[in-house]
């Protein structure tokens, strides 16, 4: 078995390497068996025996059940923002706290929790990231779905997500992200560079037409005297021309006139 296996990971041989692990082990068990029963005693046997027996309730003194709380995907990946980072505390995530774990440092709970724990329960179906932008060229909004992420060192990985919140600061921006496809081997990952990117349909205007009406955005469009205000989503801006929609279906029409005041 020993020589099967050795073959299969030298590419000798094709099969199952999960198969051939569990045949070996079973082989190993085996032959200890074997020689525990028919294996004349010595000394030397003898003690190793008694040390071995010693080990194993050694470890079994200091083995513990623990029952999960919930249901999920067990995760061995422990760093200790694991108080911090959660879901319930999603609103109050600031700037500063993706910051300080960008960076490595310690927020409330880091201290006191690092080391603490041997797991964490994670749910692969339901998971958030945490994006700070630099600059004003993208502006997520808030429930915009069908993006599509990627992070960098997993090419052959896309996932899809929707747009939790988003806070800005100058100019920075921080949009928290819902996922709901199986989180796979980003498990193991707390931090990284990603891709975003998304497929939008809307009507294309001049960003000095976008107005600000008592926190509404719109634009003003020139069908009488003085104009009409539309409330609009603004999908996108590059600074210059702006990607938006408006809140109303029909409400804005391609080739109307918008006034710049």
């Amino acid at each position: 078995m020993a020589l099967e296996f050795k073959n299969l990971i030298t590419h000798q041989t094709t099969g199952n390497l999960k198969t051939v692990t569990g045949q070996l082990e079973t082989a190993m068990v085996n032959r200890q068996e074997y020689l525990r029963q028919n294996k004349r005693g010595d000394n030397k046997l003898t003690k190793l025996y008694d040390e071995e027996n010693t080990r194993l309730s050694s470890i079994q003194s200091w083995r513990k059940v623990s029952t999960a709380e919930r249901d999920g995907v067990v995760s061995f990946y422990i760093d200790g923002y694991e108080n911090d980072l959660t879901p319930g505390r999603l609103n109050a995530l600031s700037i500063a706290d993706v910051r300080a774990v960008l960076a490595g440092s310690n927020l409330e709970n880091t201290k006191r929790t690092r080391g603490n724990g041997i797991y964490r329960v994670v749910d692969q179906d339901k998971w958030y990231v945490a994006v700070l932008i630099t600059g004003n060229t993208w502006t997520p909004v808030v429930g915009q779905d069908n993006y599509y992420m990627q992070l960098e060192g997993f090419d052959d990985l896309s996932y899809t997500a929707s747009v939790y919140s988003v806070q800005k600061e100058n100019d920075t921006t921080l949009a928290v992200f819902e996922v709901h496809d199986p989180i796979g081997p980003l498990i193991y990952r707390r931090k990284g560079k990603a891709q975003f990117s998304i497929t939008l349909t809307g009507l294309s205007v001049r960003s000095e037409a976008l107005y600000n009406e008592n926190g509404q955005m719109g634009v003003w469009v020139y069908d009488v005297p003085g104009g009409t205000f539309v409330p609009v989503e603004v999908l996108s801006t590059d600074g210059s021309i702006a990607m938006i929609q408006p809140l109303v279906d029909g409400a804005l029409q391609l080739g109307q006139t918008i006034l710049i005041k």
